[in-house]
């Protein structure tokens, strides 16, 4: 069996802590306090199993003799903080160093593969846990702690507050990786039935700074705000990162259309990060040359009005189609696309999205009004090729997204009109014949 000694030695964090709140002199003093009333909790509890002792005499038994000990001079607002305080900067520290190590390419996946057999040998039954393991899933751990030694001895030894602190530290350690989600909706130690553990590889997404079309955004709100750039900007980034925390898996870059996701994402969290009401009329021609400012050079040797050229952009969105369909089998929650067979003879190129990630986001989270700025640029990037996009509806408003692409010479372009719905969406409507 170890030494309260030896135990309390590898405690010297808390010691530290203690240095400092209290001075050395008391420090001390309580320090060889708590080593004596180790040393009786050790011999109190010396029949434990080996496998529960990696807890008790790691963990519970020093931080319970560190507390009532301080508690009996200082009181227990003292001596609370004290065990929280060290806690925090310990875990904390190994959390950062844990991070660190979650950077390496594939550490997620073993990180993950992992959890497994290490929760089976350290918070199985021989450590005096009862567990609840779940039929694994790829990239994903799951467990339940249904009885707890840290709530068994802690209570025996007149202490269960202490309880929540060690709870707190698997939030400090596995809450903040790269790449792992680590979920618990509640504790033993804090009044839940359970710990019901999860761990999950995060999805990848796109990051707001590793986004093109930021810097635009902050030189528009330079522009427009001043010295107040900054301070909306960074609203901007907290809509932004909250958005992340809500979305299902796209497959951040790896999606074709990650652009097109990401970037609606931003258009929200900038639309809902403005100080005022702005009129979409007055926000679209800058999203649409956000999103197309391109095009304008591509339509000096790209003009829909030639055969050629409509042939190899009825090329382009096939290409994009395909890559849509192998991205939904993946990521089920992106842009779900169907296109038609080209029309050689009108020259005419057809396809349509039954599933749209922008749409879907803007009706769960009441933001129908601000979609029509993401679906309407898609008339001006058509325009900017000479062409002319006839569409009847869009997924915020319509099953389908339609998209009939002509030159905008073509006599179908000239029968058309394009129009603003009661939404603000621009549709493209047969003209009325005189």
């Amino acid at each position: 069996m170890k030494t309260a000694k030896g135990i309390m030695k590898k405690k010297a964090f808390i010691k530290e802590t203690m240095d400092k709140m209290l001075g050395n002199e008391k420090s001390d003093a309580l320090w060889d306090k708590a080593t004596v009333r180790l040393d009786g909790i050790l011999r109190e509890y010396e029949g434990l199993p080996k496998g529960v002792r990696v807890h008790t005499d790691g963990f519970i038994f020093p931080s319970a003799a560190i507390y009532l000990s301080v508690k009996e001079e200082l009181g227990e607002e003292v001596a609370y903080r004290i065990v929280e305080k060290a806690a925090e900067v310990n875990s904390t520290k190994i959390g950062n160093l844990l991070g660190k190590v979650m950077k390496i390419p594939r550490m997620d996946d073993l990180f993950i593969a992992v959890w497994n057999p290490m929760t089976k040998k350290m918070f199985g039954r021989d450590n005096g846990f009862e567990n609840v393991f779940y039929p694994r899933k790829k990239d994903e751990y799951r467990m339940d702690v249904t009885v707890c030694p840290y709530c068994r001895y802690f209570r025996e030894l007149g202490c269960f507050e202490l309880t929540k602190i060690f709870c707190g530290n698997d939030e400090r350690v596995y809450g903040n990786l790269p790449k792992i989600a680590f979920e618990r909706s509640g504790t033993l130690g804090m009044g839940a039935d359970r710990c019901d553990f999860c761990v999950r590889k995060r999805p990848e997404h796109v990051q707001i700074d590793e986004m093109p079309y930021g810097k635009k955004i902050k030189k528009w709100l330079r522009d427009r705000y001043g010295e107040k750039a900054d301070e909306i900007w960074r609203k901007v980034e907290e809509n932004y990162a909250t958005y992340l925390e809500e979305i299902p898996d796209y497959g951040g870059k790896k999606n074709g259309h990650a652009k097109a996701i990401y970037g609606g994402l931003l258009v929200f969290a900038w639309h809902e990060a403005l100080p005022e009401r702005i009129p979409l009329s007055q926000l679209q021609t800058f999203v649409n040359e956000m999103f197309f400012g391109g095009f304008t050079l591509l339509g000096k040797v790209f003009d829909l009005n030639r055969a050629r050229d409509m042939w190899l952009i009825d090329k382009i969105f096939r290409k994009s189609g395909d890559r849509d369909r192998r991205d939904i089998q993946k990521y089920p929650d992106g842009f779900v696309n169907v296109d038609e067979a080209y029309d050689d003879v009108h020259h005419v190129a057809r396809y349509s999205f039954t599933q749209c990630p922008n749409a879907v986001f803007a009706k769960e989270h009441d933001l129908l009004h601000v979609l029509p700025l993401l679906c309407n640029s898609d008339y001006y990037g058509i325009s900017q090729l000479h062409g002319s996009l006839i569409r009847r509806g869009t997924c915020g408003i319509s099953p389908v997204c339609d998209y009939c692409v002509v030159g905008d010479r073509n006599i179908m372009a000239k029968e058309c009109v394009v129009t603003e719905d009661e939404m603000g969406f621009l549709v493209s409507r047969k003209k009325i014949q005189d």
